[in-house]
């Protein structure tokens, strides 16, 4: 039985296959008819056919044993592979390859290459051909592809493989309290309107969360004990206190922000919009000097992905120093989302610290979608998301216990209630719930920045109430801010944003200098915030990229001047075409029509003046997808492990693989790779590569900058950039060097894909 592992090449990426043992695909000789094979097959005890497959393909299904006796069959020509991708759905090859070929191979040099291959070429029209595949090996179609892949002058090559769509509806949760939970899903119940919410369902269609992602609840405490949080919750911090259980029976009020972000979901009581996200408890329920509560900030941002602040304080500078500082510095750079209520005092002007050009600051609907009087408005606000004031208030966690919302005793008392008088609202409910939604985000794109998370929360909020909101030509209102937070239309833009990075002819990397306000350039030599960019599909080969604060790139005078990212709309200059040019590179076509260029050398600003595309308008687009983790096994068996923390050398002698033996794979592009550890910091092969490897780097540069030698049946070696490979000496028991001329057993490493 094989067990090697398989892949599919999308635009450049490998993505993992898993093999379906017990179906085949079946094709028979050129004198057998289909449906004369598939009736006798039908006869065996030990297969069936499936009948979910057009008529014009045979699939057969059952006994593993069985299904490799058949391919020797006189009327079977050959049976192919069927496999499942990463998300489980599964995919049946067929005898077909289809092609893309680049402008720059003729005719017959498409052919030789086909050829070569042992294929032949059905369809041949145009830059896609179809191409079949004569080789009988069950994986040969795949192989094919992936072959041609390879090829510089192929853009893509993939089996035309046979796959049915998965058409897949949320099923709402079974917690017995959800269908109260209007805010989540609105159907008009207590006398809303029907879809005043913001879309769980289509949200969690998506994803409930993920279980890394920790939202700081800073409030009075949180019961932890409840059992729709206890499963959710992770380690905290009493400041009233000073110790580490920041539960509060006394006050409600943090309990109900956890329920609304996430309770669990359990199929019982209430659900919160991320219910597979974690809460990290802050109980500052007491009074506090400026300082103190400056340092909660401080524990916040090495504590949680994300802070939900429902409360408003006296404006003062400690504490505004150390919450943009949580902001700017926070998640490796990428910062730290906080949101702040505006508070209820039916005031025109947004409370402090909701105020700080640099929260994200949120008022409150209805469950009729209008702004209810209480929610304070004005210059700052972001967004308003739902919340009591209309016919409803929130359903949500409660303390347990005689001193909660409720005061119904038993379970029952374990929750605010939405019609009873005991529920939660204000715009201390709507604040969790816009945090809530950013968790999700974050859940599938943990790449996204601060700056970029606001944005797309204000970009997908709908616009409620318009003959009274006033909304501006940016879309703007001073009671709505952008509109109503949509939960499925923010996650779903978070997961289609692309984390790049763009590589001109010189091998340096483009960057929005100056805090993306000045001109863009391409003479980087290492990949950090600003040399990172977003790539926001926009369907017909069209894109945007938006940089590290949010703002969207330029190509400013029309097209014939330097190329800038400082605009805070997307229109026609800030749409490029993108053009594939193969083996991941690409070019991109401003609105004129012409093409982005790194003039210079690539050593200067770029522009977007060019006429033809040559060396210095194609770039090398680098993919820099968070989640390819693997583990690295030396030759005695052991892990190599990035010891003390990462900040110290890379061993090999570990036993067991937990999270310092877990390394994520950067693809550079061209082969190279760089190594990120549990940490986020990345491996380098310090001195020279002469000395111990060390995961002490906080970007990439040439010495963090490996060559992935791939050696076949998961056996993989790394070049550091003076040449020389990374060796696991000692036997693999200690120390990690890149000191080696030539690749022999301790210089090899089984890849672990995880």
């Amino acid at each position: 039985m094989r067990d090697e592992k398989k892949f599919h090449t999308v635009e450049g990426k490998r993505l993992p296959l898993r093999r379906v043992n017990s179906a085949r695909l079946v094709s028979p000789t050129k004198d057998s008819h289909l449906c004369h094979v598939s009736a006798r097959l039908a006869r065996s005890t030990r297969l069936g056919i499936d009948t979910k497959v057009p008529t014009d393909f045979l699939v057969v299904r059952g006994d593993t044993d069985k299904l490799e006796e058949i391919r020797d069959y006189p009327d079977v020509k050959c049976t192919r592979s069927v496999f499942t991708d990463e998300n489980g759905l599964e995919l049946a090859l067929t005898d077909d390859v289809l092609v893309k070929f680049t402008d720059k191979i003729g005719y017959e040099e498409r052919q030789e290459l086909c050829k070569k291959l042992n294929c032949s070429i059905i369809e041949d029209t145009g830059d896609l051909w179809r191409i079949r595949v004569l080789d009988l090996d069950d994986d040969a179609p795949l192989d094919v592809a992936n072959n041609l892949s390879e090829e510089a002058e192929v853009v893509f090559a993939e089996p035309d493989a046979l796959q049915k769509a998965e058409y897949t509806a949320v099923t709402p949760p079974t917690d017995t309290l959800f269908a109260n939970q209007w805010h989540l899903h609105n159907t008009g119940q207590g006398g809303g309107t029907a879809g005043a919410d913001v879309d769980a369902l289509g949200a969690w269609g998506i994803t409930y969360g993920s279980p890394k992602i920790r939202v700081v609840v800073h409030d009075t405490g949180v019961d932890i004990t409840h059992p729709d949080l206890k499963a959710n919750i992770v380690s905290g911090w009493d400041f009233d206190n000073n110790d580490a259980d920041a539960s509060n029976n006394n006050g409600p009020h943090g309990t109900a922000c956890a329920g609304v972000i996430a309770a669990s979901r359990n199929g019982k009581g209430v659900v919160g919009i991320a219910p597979s996200c974690k809460i990290s408890p802050l109980r500052a329920a007491g009074a506090h000097t400026w300082s103190t509560w400056a340092k909660t900030f401080e524990w916040a941002a090495k504590h949680g992905e994300i802070i939900s602040c429902s409360w408003t304080i006296s404006e003062n500078n400690i504490l505004s120093d150390a919450i943009r500082k949580a902001i700017r510095e926070g998640r490796k750079g990428r910062g730290i989302p906080v949101f702040f209520a505006t508070a209820n005092g039916s005031s025109s002007t947004i409370g402090y610290p909701a105020k700080l050009a640099e929260t994200i600051a949120v008022g409150a609907s209805t469950n009729k979608d209008v702004r209810p009087g209480y929610s304070n408005y004005g210059s700052g606000i972001d967004f308003v998301a739902p919340s009591n004031g209309g016919t409803r208030a929130i359903e949500t966690t409660d303390v347990q216990g005689k001193y909660g919302y409720n005061k119904k005793s038993g379970a029952a008392g374990n929750y605010c209630k939405a019609n009873d008088g005991s529920g939660f609202g204000g715009t201390s409910s709507a604040t969790p719930l816009a945090a809530g939604v950013a968790a999700l985000m974050l859940s599938v794109n943990p790449l996204l920045t601060v700056k970029q998370v606001r944005k797309i929360l204000q970009e997908t909020a709908v616009k409620i109430d318009s003959n009274n909101a006033k909304y501006d030509a940016n879309g703007w209102s001073k009671y709505y801010g952008y509109g109503r937070i949509d939960a499925a239309k923010a996650v779903k833009a978070a997961k289609a944003f692309r984390p790049v990075a763009l590589r001109a002819h010189n091998g340096q990397y483009v960057c929005a200098e100056g805090g993306g306000g000045q001109e863009v350039v391409a003479n980087r030599d290492q990949l950090a915030t600003w040399e990172t960019l977003q790539l926001i599909d926009l369907g017909n080969d069209n894109v945007a990229l938006r940089v590290h604060n949010g703002q969207y790139v330029c190509a400013e005078g029309g097209g014939g001047q330097k190329v800038v990212a400082n605009r805070d709309l997307r229109k026609s200059w800030e749409t490029f075409k993108l053009i594939k040019l193969g083996k991941n590179k690409v070019a991109l076509q401003a609105k004129n029509g012409q093409y982005v260029c790194a003039e210079g050398g690539g050593g200067g600003k770029v522009v977007a003046d060019r006429n033809k595309i040559a060396n210095w308008e194609a770039f090398e687009l680098v993919e820099l997808g968070p989640d390819n983790k693997v583990a690295f096994k030396a030759h005695n068996g052991q892990y190599v492990c990035a010891e003390g923390g990462g900040g110290q050398k890379v061993v090999a002698n570990r036993d067991l693989r937990k999270s310092w033996e877990t390394f994520e794979v950067i693809d550079l592009g061209n082969g190279n790779v760089a190594l990120r550890v549990h940490n986020g910091q990345y491996v380098c092969a310090e001195g020279g590569g002469g000395q111990e490897v060390v995961a002490n780097r906080d970007r990439i540069g040439s010495w963090e900058t490996f060559q992935l030698i791939d050696l076949g049946n998961s056996k993989v070696a790394l070049q550091a950039k003076n040449g020389q490979y990374v060796c696991a000496e000692g036997g693999g028991g200690g120390k990690v060097v890149a000191d080696r001329n030539k690749i022999a057993n301790w210089e090899t490493f089984k890849l672990e894909k995880l």
